[in-house]
């Protein structure tokens, strides 16, 4: 157990100096004394990812979610790999888990709407974006998805609703204004957006 401490010790140390092959090789040290600990093949598959080995990122990273299944942070890393890797199908099955573990968080939310946007499941996003918009009010990203998906679903009256809400929640910020009017020129509605 000693040994597993200092090289646990050593390794958090390592890597806050920013020595990542010292602190991967005591990492590894710590895996080879505890294979057990979810801790080490977490921080492990954080310094793979830097060094984008992301194989060998994403298998430490799977082992910390098995020895320990309800630690957030390791989920979402594990979704990160999969974004980095450009592999959008686990993302979002990671991501869908999270939200439905964890439904309060809503940076969460807004991730797996924009992962749904980005697969062209836009009505999943609309859904994910009401939810998000019900439990917290407009919000400027939530309101710009949403415009943007309703612009991929060819419904620019509803994009414009969204542009509005942002206006009448904050008439101030004039870029909602250009948006709007950016809006109108690709939709032909020129003398709209001189207006």
């Amino acid at each position: 157990v000693s040994e597993y401490n200092y090289a646990l010790t050593e390794a958090t140390k390592q890597k806050l100096f920013g020595n990542y092959k010292q602190a991967a090789a005591l990492y590894r040290k710590c895996i080879e004394v505890n294979p057990g600990s979810d801790a080490a093949h977490f921080q492990l598959s954080g310094l793979l990812m830097m060094a984008r080995d992301l194989e060998g990122a994403r298998e430490m990273n799977e082992k910390a979610i098995n020895l320990n299944p309800e630690n957030f942070w390791y989920r979402i890393q594990l979704g990160q790999l999969y974004m980095i890797s450009e592999d959008t199908d686990n993302a979002r099955l990671i991501y869908e888990g999270i939200v439905e573990k964890w439904p309060g968080k809503l940076d969460i939310k807004f991730e797996l709407a924009r992962l749904y946007y980005e697969t062209g499941s836009y009505s999943k996003a609309l859904q994910v974006l009401d939810e998000i918009e019900t439990e917290n009010g407009i919000a400027e990203p939530v309101s710009l998805l949403k415009e943007q998906v309703y612009i991929k679903e060819n419904k620019p009256e509803m994009a414009e609703r969204e542009l509005q809400k942002l206006i009448e929640l904050s008439p101030e910020e004039i870029r909602y204004l250009g948006i709007l009017a950016e809006l109108y020129t690709t939709t032909g509605e020129k003398e709209k957006a001189i207006g």
